[in-house]
């Protein structure tokens, strides 16, 4: 990513919040009513230009054209760009299946009522009861990615006339997210099929980073499938689960500058109600299954620091003695206090440095001060 010696480049994941008239023309889309093509070109390319305006004026180096381009969802755009699938109805036993449906996790199990009357009332549950089927050869198109690039570098040139130094980047969807849960009719088995995928969207990508953009990997199904897996399934099986869809992404990263490129992992950012009770220990374990999996990947930014973590060895460190490290980070994570203890001594230290000879009256919490369990919506 770009790099500044005065000062540190402000940037965001990529979705903005989309203005209603755009809204209602990606619905009509989505939902296959009629629609006037060219007014909403013509309204994508005003909005486009009108959300990089206003990221550059409050301040934003790198921008986006808002992810405005990828219709009501941030992955399932590239269905539309495509060839070799069809979407259906998912059957009973396919819904509940957790690697063929695109809906569950333990906060739609935690709180069934909420999310069917919020599924109904966004549209998703529509998208997500579907099965993806990959019934031909896939093959990219990439009218739509010319026009997104288009829309963002026409932007971009206007506001720059106010702020010269302004570049951007475009969002698009990981091999992982892509086709998650998809049936194959076509390729003999999931390597395959990752392969060709890994194929297809490496055009994108390279099209996106020739034309002088960014290009950002936007993954969320990586991370969420361990919720979904684990258990039944054990960690091994998600990390080969995961590991093939890391080789994918690295294929379809070929010949791309590390530079040019970085990667976005999320849990998920839907308006709902989120499980706590005991979230952080399972969420802590599944990190750990990941983590030697992500420092894999070819992409430039951002860089997992915790190289090693999850799989019994220790971070390296210059100077550091392997042994004793190696038998410290164990220890911690043996005894759970590796991770919120040594933080809140940080932030106790912290507390005192800053605040001088005043510093012992503002300690922090004690070391292993109990968490509330609570329920959050947002």
């Amino acid at each position: 990513m770009p790099q500044s010696a005065d000062r540190i480049l402000t940037t965001h994941v990529g979705s903005l919040i989309r203005p209603p008239t755009l809204i209602e023309f990606w619905h009509a889309i989505e939902d296959g009513t009629p629609y006037d093509e060219a007014a909403f070109e013509a309204c994508l390319t005003e909005s486009v230009a009108e959300v990089v305006r206003q990221q550059a004026d409050v301040g934003i180096d790198i921008v986006s054209d808002g992810e405005f381009s990828k219709g009501v969802n941030w992955a399932f755009y590239i269905f539309k760009r495509l060839s070799g699938i069809t979407v259906r109805p998912a059957t009973p036993e396919e819904s509940k299946d957790p690697m063929a449906s695109m809906r569950g996790g333990r906060d739609v199990q935690a709180f069934p009522e909420f999310y069917a009357e919020y599924d109904a009332a966004s549209g998703l549950g529509k998208r997500l009861g579907n099965r993806i089927v990959v019934n031909g050869p896939l093959q990219y198109s990439s009218q739509q990615v010319s026009r997104d690039i288009g829309n963002l570098k026409a932007a971009v040139a206007k506001a720059r006339q106010q702020h010269p130094a302004l570049v951007a980047f475009l969002p698009v969807v990981a091999p992982a997210s892509a086709l998650p849960g998809a049936k194959l009719e076509h390729y003999k088995d999931e390597e395959s099929f990752m392969s060709a995928l890994a194929d297809a969207l490496h055009q994108e990508y390279k099209a996106i980073v020739d034309a002088g953009l960014y290009v950002q990997i936007d993954d969320a199904f990586l991370p969420y499938m361990h919720e979904r897996m684990v258990p039944p399934m054990s960690n091994a099986d998600y990390r080969r689960w995961a590991q093939l869809r890391v080789d994918a992404l690295n294929q379809a990263l070929r010949g791309i500058p590390e530079e040019r490129s970085r990667y976005h992992i999320c849990w998920g950012s839907w308006n709902g109600p989120h499980r706590r009770a005991a979230q952080g220990h399972h969420r802590s374990r599944a990190a750990g299954a990941r983590r030697p999996l992500l420092v894999r990947g070819r992409q430039s930014a951002p860089r997992p620091r915790m190289a090693g973590v999850g799989n019994g060895e220790a971070p390296a460190r210059p100077g550091a003695d392997p042994r004793r490290d190696l038998a410290r980070h164990q220890h911690r994570r043996a005894s759970g206090t590796g991770g919120r203890a040594h933080r809140a001594a940080r932030q106790d230290r912290r507390a005192r440095k800053c605040h001088g000879r005043h510093g012992l009256r503002l300690r922090a919490k004690p070391v292993c001060a109990p968490r509330p369990s609570f329920n959050h919506v947002g």
